[in-house]
């Protein structure tokens, strides 16, 4: 024959007539058709010819993001990405898919702002920018790094500012502290008008260098207010402390604000009980734990 086979296994010139078509065969010679662009050719006996083109990652996964799953036996598909800070979930069917954190768990800490003692003074007052509205946090961290004059039994206090108050001046602080060096030692205050979050030594040495930490949340309710509805009212503060020249100590207790709602923090006031100074370039660093 003239021109109408190809070498000696009988297939057809015309065979295949279109760019990209294979050579199949199923009971007789067939072309196999070209597949999309990015498919990758695999075997399927339900096919007639052996053979089918099917999707890859490559096809798939054509953005910045997208992640590959099964959305059934043997079949690739692609979740495209979510938004920022997005967790991948899964949904109904066994589809993943992207979604905002739920509430809950450990939270995220934020740094929030650092307060400098740019001069030396009796008073370390620390007035947020903004004030923390209590639905943007759990807890309030304030973290005082510095020194502070010492003579007699000059200690740190610490007052809160609220949506009330700037700072909450009454008395209506109640805590304990218990110092680390006997074991024993036991301060309880009831209805004053601070916090005693910096115990020292009364008095050794010319001043007291040491870091406190100082944590701060509000339950969301507490009890029936001045005004006779529910408010979230009581400030619970725990701290801990250590240093040169300092009793080693922790403590906690709480103040409440009664009159209305507390709805924000607006900062922390620190002072000393003899006027003692805290020294130039003290800070205090204030994170909030997210919910």
């Amino acid at each position: 024959m003239s021109g109408g086979m190809q070498g000696g296994g009988g297939v057809p010139e015309t065979l295949l007539s279109t760019k990209g078509q294979l050579h199949g065969y199923s009971t007789e010679n067939i072309p196999v058709s070209v597949g999309t662009n990015n498919f990758s050719i695999y075997a399927d006996s339900t096919e007639a010819s052996g053979l089918v083109y099917g999707a890859t990652a490559k096809s798939l996964l054509d953005a910045t993001g997208k992640m590959l799953y099964a959305s059934g036996a043997n079949t690739l598909a692609a979740v495209s990405p979510g938004s920022l800070n997005d967790v991948l979930t899964m949904g109904g069917s066994s589809v993943p898919g992207w979604s905002a954190p739920a509430a809950g768990g450990g939270g995220n800490m934020e740094f929030v702002e650092r307060f400098t003692k740019t001069s030396a003074s009796s008073t370390f007052t620390c007035s947020l920018a903004s004030a923390i509205d209590l639905t943007d946090f759990t807890t309030l961290i304030a973290i005082f790094k510095g020194r502070f004059d010492l003579s007699g039994t000059g200690m740190m206090e610490l007052q809160i500012a609220d949506n009330q108050q700037q700072p909450i001046a009454e008395t209506r602080y109640s805590s304990m502290v218990m110092e680390v060096t006997t074991g024993v030692s036991v301060t309880k205050e009831t209805d004053i008008d601070h916090w005693t979050v910096g115990v020292n030594t009364g008095g050794i040495g010319a001043s007291t260098a040491g870091t406190i930490y100082m944590e701060v949340s509000i339950p969301p309710i507490v009890g029936a207010g001045d005004a006779g509805t529910l408010n979230p009212s009581n400030i619970y503060c725990r701290w801990m402390q250590n240093g040169k020249s300092e009793i080693q100590a922790w403590g906690a207790g709480y103040t409440y604000d009664n009159i209305a709602a507390v709805t924000d923090i607006r900062g922390f006031y620190l002072t000393n009980s003899e006027g003692n100074n805290f020294n130039t370039a003290s800070i205090v660093d204030v994170y909030k734990v997210t919910r």
